[in-house]
């Protein structure tokens, strides 16, 4: 569970600039991750000068005018994403292995279908006596 928070921001007189993130960022947030992008010109030494604290950052390294698009990502730390992690990926029941949510959009046929299979037992319990 991630937020992504981004935008632009122009470097000022000594090529630094501090950008302001909303009052509850590190409060909603841990674990930052970052990414410069020059715009207009190069900035082959853009980098964060100083790391999020008191809901800012600080980019340097660049020319004075020189506008940087900015992402920040956070990793939620309010209470119901701590109780309710997405695992980043999970093994399917064996009864679903070589099934398909979507197969048609993937080229294979529509009874590879995960929930045409589901209804195809449906309706053998419903013919049953």
């Amino acid at each position: 569970m991630m937020n992504v928070y981004n935008g632009n921001a122009t470097l000022g007189e000594k090529g630094e600039v501090w950008v302001e993130l909303p009052d509850w960022f590190e409060a909603l947030n841990r674990d930052f991750r970052y990414q410069l992008t020059p715009i207009g010109g190069p900035g082959p030494d853009l980098y964060i000068a100083q790391e999020v604290q008191n809901n800012r950052f600080q980019i340097a390294g660049g020319s004075a005018g020189l506008r940087v698009s900015w992402q920040v990502t956070g990793i939620r730390q309010d209470a119901y994403a701590n109780a309710h992690r997405i695992p980043a990926e999970e093994e399917k029941p064996a009864d679903e292995q070589g099934l398909y949510l979507h197969p048609t959009e993937l080229g294979e046929p529509a009874e590879l279908g995960l929930d045409h299979q589901r209804n195809a037992m449906r309706a053998d319990w419903s013919d049953s006596p």
